[in-house]
Formats: C-alpha cells, sequence, structure tokens
C-alpha cells in the first residue's frame, strides 16, 4: 500500500472580485488563486506534483479530498 501524507486545504473567497484563494499552510509556496474553484483545484494538483518531484520526491499520486475539511492528499 502506498504511504501518503495530508495537508490541510486553507480555501478562501474574495467578498470583493468573488476570486478563489486556496493555500496549502504546511507548504507556503504553494497556493493558487483565481476566479473558477474547479481548474484551481486542478492547477493545485499540478502545482503540488511538480514541486514535490523537485524536491525529489517519489510522488505516485495527488488527490483533493473535498469534505468538511479539504485535504491534498500525497501519495508516495
Amino acid at each position: 500500500m502506498a504511504e501518503s501524507h495530508r495537508y490541510p486545504l486553507r480555501i478562501q473567497q474574495s467578498k470583493l472580485d468573488g476570486w478563489w484563494f486556496i493555500f496549502v499552510d504546511e507548504v507556503p509556496e504553494l497556493g493558487v488563486l483565481g476566479p473558477n474553484y474547479e481548474a484551481l483545484l486542478d492547477r493545485l494538483k499540478n502545482e503540488a506534483e511538480n514541486l514535490f518531484r523537485s524536491r525529489g520526491e517519489n510522488v505516485t499520486d495527488i488527490e483533493i479530498v473535498r469534505s468538511e475539511k479539504p485535504t491534498l492528499r500525497v501519495f508516495h
């Protein structure tokens, strides 16, 4: 079974223009912002994969768990 780590997501929406902000507080360089929530989730997964691989980590899969407490789950 693959080992995984969960990173809580902080998701906010601007009241001014409706843009979404998705941050991974445990990984400060990982965050996305933009007007389309669904597209941001896909972009976050891609950026996370690139970031962890650039650090030399062997990433087999990344998923976003949608719940009351959304998380980014990284499988090694």
